[in-house]
């Protein structure tokens, strides 16, 4: 049953990754808007599939799309898209394609990309995540270049946030200057010009959280804060703040004023007369102090789109978010394409270097830390081969993806410091991006969406690094931090030898809230509510967090084994690795029932875990092998 999907036929539409604050340009009127980040529970949108369903019953089982056919589906009001969204963000899966091709996505109203969202193989079950603007009737648009199903699961959206400011519209009409000097219905918009330039690419870094000039220094030239007044403050090259004016929403029709001389102060807008021809102007004197104006008329309709301002250059891609449900799982894809003969679709053992540890996925392949031989294994996931192993520092442990280079973790020795190691995962060229100041000890790694977080275990220090220059932006003691964490808000921080684990804000580093009695943790997840912790422990135990309150909610202690290090969600499920029990146990995460601990076999001692949007991967340290999981 289809509520709105539609198929055109070889036409090209006319007419044109827990939150996080960011810009992005909407669909529907190509304006640059503050917004933030709402991810959801995964929810099926749209399964072309024969004998499919969607959470609502509505764009399944609609049949394959035919070659050069673009497919309308509605995203707004469906599985807790509001209607205001500015952009989703989904999983993406062409099924069993026909021949290679690939898919187009974007918004309904608007001239089809030439960008693909996404290429495929015949043959081959491919995924890939995407975010893309909303059109104006609540719809997005996916061409098929060649035959294939699709699978559609979203997973979050961008919402309009307290509202930056728009392009300027044009100038009014200047009215016919009065002798007392009052500026007439351009003094309303007064207050609002200070902030067209936001449209150009100054970035805001976020809201001061105090009236008034920030108590706090800026970091580079150009920072701007927002202070709960909305005005602006500008980080001046002199080190000093600037007031850059108010930040409310944008005026209405009414543009600035004629030219005009040095203004008096301008009283408060008065009810707009009928307007009357505009004589010649003179040179405008000096005005006097305008009257007490009074109010504000209705407001006018809103005049045509000035140009766009010159975006500035994009940030660094946000972290990785909690791995949901991508797309259709392996398991179900081979089911339904009865292919299980494909690499793809098998459990794998695959040999990589001496002890490997941290897990990352690259959005394409899965990189492992070989701690004992100082590199980085680079796996496909769809092959279960080994592609290249890159030289990176001594000791590697804990690895992530900041959307463009995976990050490594070089533990270091007594004789060498630690370090951070900078990978292109396109071409493997390794940078040392960050040398420990304290020595060795570096192990977890995060990315909030802007800047990298190591723990130094044995120093007992958190990092926060600019990822541009490697500079250390906060500095932060705690005792023996282990794991680290985002949760799209806040940081979060496990001890190797505490039992406690932190709450930290990303902004200042700052407590927020310490959660006692969790015990000795090596991993930490987050499921989208609540944040998980497995205990270096005999017997292990896992912690369920309240991610909001922070009180733990829930302790399960059976039949997960002993010493649990990695933990990890797919969307469902909670995975955790037991150390000596050369086990993983899957969790159910909204109930906490431990599904079984048999059906999923890994090597010798078990470490860390990783998720490829379908399978679990395990790093088996003594094995020197890395086990691929796919979840029945």
């Amino acid at each position: 049953m289809s509520r709105s999907g539609r198929l055109i036929l070889g036409a090209v539409i006319a007419a044109g990754a827990v939150l996080g604050a960011t810009q992005i340009t909407s669909g529907s009127t190509n304006s640059t808007k503050e917004s933030v980040f709402v991810g959801l529970v995964p929810t099926r949108l749209l399964d072309t599939r024969e004998n499919a369903t969607t959470f609502d019953g509505f764009d399944q089982a609609v049949g394959r799309l035919d070659a050069n056919t673009t497919y309308e589906l509605d995203i707004a009001g469906r599985g807790g898209i509001p209607t205001d969204a500015l952009s989703v963000t989904a999983n993406l899966v062409a099924v069993n394609p026909s021949s290679p091709g690939h898919l187009t996505v974007y918004p309904c109203g608007f001239d089809r990309p030439l960008a693909s969202a996404l290429n495929y193989m015949p043959g081959v079950n491919n995924a890939n995540e995407f975010t893309v603007p909303i059109g104006d009737n609540g719809d997005i648009c996916i061409y098929a270049y060649a035959e294939t199903d699709i699978v559609v699961d979203i997973y979050g959206y961008y919402i309009a946030g307290s509202g930056g400011t728009g392009e300027q519209g044009p100038a009014g009409q200047d009215g016919t200057d009065g002798a007392d000097g009052q500026q007439g219905p351009a003094g309303a918009t007064g207050p609002a010009g200070p902030q067209g330039p936001v449209g150009t690419g100054i970035t805001v870094k976020g809201s001061t959280g105090e009236a008034g000039e920030p108590s706090f220094d800026g970091t580079d030239t150009g920072d701007v804060w927002i202070d709960t007044n909305n005005e602006a403050w500008v980080w001046t090259e002199q080190d000093a703040w600037d007031d850059a004016g108010n930040i409310q929403g944008p005026a209405g029709a009414d543009g600035a004023g004629g030219q005009d001389g040095a203004d008096g102060l301008t009283g408060e807008q008065g009810a707009t007369g009928a307007r009357g021809p505009a004589g010649t102007d003179g040179t405008d004197g000096a005005d006097g102090q305008g009257g007490a104006d009074g109010l504000t008329g209705e407001q006018g309709a809103t005049g045509a789109q000035g140009p766009a301002g010159t975006n500035g250059t994009n940030g660094t891609n946000g972290t990785d978010g909690t791995d949901g449900a991508d797309g259709a799982s392996s398991s179900a894809n081979c089911a339904a394409t009865l292919r299980w003969d494909l690499p793809a679709c098998q459990a794998a053992t695959v040999n990589v270097g001496g002890t490997p540890l941290g897990l990352v996925f690259d959005g394409t392949n899965v990189w492992v830390a070989n701690n004992a031989d100082g590199t980085m294994s680079k796996i496909d996931p769809t092959t279960n081969t080994e592609l290249v192993t890159v030289d990176v520092g001594i000791e590697p442990e804990g690895a992530v993806f900041d959307g463009a280079y995976i990050w490594v973790a070089n533990r270091g020795t007594n004789d060498v410091a630690g370090s951070l190691s900078k990978i292109d995962p396109t071409t493997g060229n390794v940078t040392t991006a960050f040398t420990d100041p304290q020595g060795k000890g570096l192990h977890g790694m995060a990315f909030d969406g802007t800047s990298i977080w190591a723990t130094n275990t044995t120093q007992g220090h958190v990092y926060k690094i600019d990822p541009a220059d490697g500079s250390v932006l906060l500095d932060i003691s705690i005792t023996s931090p282990k794991a680290v964490l985002f949760d799209g808000t806040s940081i979060w921080v496990s001890q190797e030898q505490g039992t406690s684990v932190f709450k930290l804000d990303p902004a200042d580093g700052a407590t927020l809230s310490e959660v006692t009695g969790i015990g000795k943790s090596f991993g930490l997840a987050f499921d989208g509510t609540h944040i998980w912790a497995s205990t270096n422990t005999n017997p292990g135990v896992v912690k369920k967090i309240d991610a909001i309150g922070g009180a733990a909610t829930e302790t399960i202690t059976s039949s997960v084994g002993n010493f649990l290090r990695g933990i990890r969600f797919d969307g469902t499920y909670i995975w955790v690795a037991s150390y000596t029990g050369n086990s993983v146990s899957k969790i159910d995460a909204a109930d906490g029932t431990v599904i079984n601990t048999t059906t999923y076999p890994s090597g010798t001692s078990p470490n860390e875990l990783g998720f490829d949007g379908t399978n679990i991967w395990v790093s088996n340290s003594d094995a020197d092998t890395v086990s691929k999981i796919v979840p029945l």
